[in-house]
């Protein structure tokens, strides 16, 4: 098992409920069981498996991401395109990805983190492999871009319990 601890978080927390307080925003109750709380420390434990999984999806999702602006100069002479294109495809991959979060968290509260992990997974393959057999700017958009930004998502949340 690996065991990830944020005492810097603690801190932090134990600061803001602190300031809280001096406000008048929480009771002296809430205060005394909120300090109770973050007195203790939160591990997350992983199993070494689930660990490796997960810095592996992250790599290649970096990865993904960090190819595109070395290559961009042979993707604009291939589809007869401008760098501000490309530049767009990366920069809708990113928004696309943080606005469809919220979302993601619900759809694994719905169907459970691993099966919309699962899902999302295979999703981003199908997407990387769109984007490596488009012909043109447009289908880049919408492979790279929106099917893989979407697929994305799931692939970077934080493990829920399931995997603990």
């Amino acid at each position: 098992m690996i065991r990830l601890k944020g005492d810097r978080l603690q801190k932090k927390l134990q600061k803001a409920i602190k300031l809280l307080e001096i406000v008048g925003a929480i009771t002296p109750a809430i205060v005394t069981e909120l300090v109770a709380m973050t007195s203790t420390s939160f591990p997350i434990a992983l199993r070494r498996s689930t660990f490796w999984a997960l810095c592996l999806t992250l790599f290649v999702i970096s990865y993904n991401i960090s190819v595109m602006p070395p290559i961009m100069p042979l993707i604009v002479r291939d589809f007869d395109s401008s760098m501000g294109y490309i530049q767009i495809v990366i920069v809708l991959f990113s928004l696309v990805t943080a606005s469809f979060a919220p979302t993601c968290e619900n759809l694994c509260r719905f169907y459970g983190r691993d099966r919309v992990f699962l899902t999302g997974l295979a999703f981003y393959g199908i997407g990387i492999l769109w984007t490596a057999l488009s012909q043109n700017i447009g289908v880049l958009v919408i492979s790279f871009s929106f099917l893989t930004g979407l697929a994305a998502t799931p692939l970077v949340s934080a493990p829920g319990q399931s995997w603990t």
